[in-house]
């Protein structure tokens, strides 16, 4: 999807999908995401918890991930 059309760089796409999966990660392991099935055979999606709700909705999930309140923002 980034990709400029008809341009294939597999150490590109590969490296693009280590920092998309560790930031991914980083999410995930501060609660701002879940891992859920998407279909039988389609591999996993991500979809946002109540608290990562919360954080986008008030524009907080930099403040988050650094472990500060909305108050001290």
């Amino acid at each position: 999807m980034f990709e400029p059309e008809g341009a294939r760089d597999a150490g590109l796409y590969e490296r693009l999908s280590e920092v998309v999966g560790e930031g991914l990660q980083v999410l995930e392991h501060e609660s701002l995401i879940w891992a859920r099935s998407v279909a039988e055979g389609f591999g996993v999606g991500y979809a946002p918890t109540r608290r990562g709700r919360a954080a986008l909705e008030a524009d907080a999930v930099e403040q988050t991930l650094r472990g500060e309140s909305a108050e001290s923002a």
